[in-house]
């Protein structure tokens, strides 16, 4: 009985996760096409924090910001990565664009989602390819006015720690002297669940269907969320980096 229970949850989110999501896309879609530049981006960024904010209730997330969210002056925001749950919650924060691996673009229907509302993908594997991108994006940033959230460790992990970052991508801020901030991210659950293996998605063996079926499980999840307030500057690019990630573990909450 208890089984046939989680089944029909997981269904019914599932089916309010996928309803929400076409709604706003089509919404997106339509009228982005007739709207002057500039209300693009303002109507971009209602709808994407509109999305992140409606998913997280459906899935049960409470979400907990500690620190000042800038609601005008976009910024180059830093964090560590737990999985794709952080994608909706700096979503429901920001309203923010991504740059992401370029493995997102292949999940079914969500890869399609994200490169619409601007989630910028690179080839990791490519140095001088990301390097492009990244250039790019940031020209970007710099027209469009968006927030631009990215994960420099390259990966997610489980919540214990914050992996070393790498320092490729923050060429471009140290070439262009854009403003950079910092954030960390955890979750913690109810007793009985295991935030690092339900939340967290970092285990090559577990797949992406498999992983997201537990999570719609847990009937209440918290996302915490800590922002830095301090604008980070550095003479390079390792420095920068090194900064960077010094500043994400001073802030830094292990999930649990």
């Amino acid at each position: 009985m208890k089984n046939n229970l989680s089944k029909l949850i997981v269904f019914w989110k599932t089916f309010q996760i996928i309803l929400t999501t076409v709604f706003l896309y089509v919404l997106f879609v339509g009228f982005r096409w007739i709207l002057p530049s500039i209300q693009k981006q303002k109507y971009r960024r209602i709808v994407v924090k509109t999305w992140g904010r409606i998913l997280l209730k459906i899935i049960g997330v409470t979400l907990e910001v500690k620190g000042y969210v800038p609601r005008k002056s976009p910024k180059i925001t830093v964090s560590n990565h737990l999985g794709y749950l952080d994608i909706l919650v700096y979503c429901a924060i920001y309203g923010c664009t991504f740059i992401s691996k370029s493995e997102v673009g292949t999940w079914p229907v969500i890869g399609k989602i994200l490169k619409v509302v601007d989630i910028i993908l690179i080839d990791r594997t490519s140095a001088r390819n990301s390097a492009k991108i990244a250039d790019h994006i940031f020209t970007h940033y710099d027209t469009h006015k968006n927030t631009v959230v990215f994960f420099p460790e390259g990966t997610s992990s489980g919540g214990k720690n914050v992996l070393p970052f790498k320092a490729l991508l923050f060429q471009t801020i140290i070439d262009r002297n854009l403003p950079v901030t910092y954030a960390a991210i955890s979750y913690t659950v109810p007793k009985g669940h295991d935030a690092s293996e339900e939340v967290c998605w970092w285990r090559p063996e577990t797949t992406l269907v498999g992983h997201v079926e537990n999570l719609l499980k847990i009937k209440h999840i918290k996302a915490n969320v800590t922002i830095g307030e301090e604008t980070l500057k550095a003479a390079d690019r390792r420095s920068l980096s090194e900064l960077a990630h010094s500043k994400v573990v001073s802030i830094f909450k292990k999930t649990g």
